[in-house]
């Protein structure tokens, strides 16, 4: 039949579609390294920034470098941008940014029923 053939050919190539927009949703929201460091960038223990005056402390945001103490941070700035998110720690708990936290379950799970659909053909009469 035609219409089975057709819809073969449409099921791969909204599965491939659907599967990327899934990852474009998990991996759109990049942090940023937000550091401690002293006056000769290297990155030291984030308690030095807490504690007010800093000191010779300040907090560096982006740039290349680890988050690991003593190491060199490069490529930043002292102020941080508007609208990046950024991390002391390397984790967020907000991988979807403050829009889509909220609903990452529910979008996970149509992107999922969508693969299975047009994977299955399942939505044909």
């Amino acid at each position: 039949m035609l219409y089975d053939a057709q819809m073969r050919r449409s099921a791969a190539i909204l599965t491939p579609m659907l599967a990327s927009t899934a990852v474009t949703l998990l991996a759109g929201c990049s942090v940023q390294m937000q550091r401690c460091i002293d006056t000769s960038n290297r990155v030291v223990e984030p308690a030095h920034c807490s504690v007010i005056p800093h000191d010779g402390y300040s907090y560096y945001y982006g740039g290349l470098g680890s988050y690991e103490v003593g190491s060199i941070a490069l490529d930043g700035a002292f102020q941080p941008e508007d609208g990046e998110l950024y991390s002391l720690t390397g984790t967020v708990r907000e991988g979807f940014g403050t829009f889509f936290s909220e609903y990452a379950v529910d979008i996970l799970f149509v992107a999922a029923i969508g693969i299975v659909i047009v994977t299955t053909g399942s939505f044909t009469s």
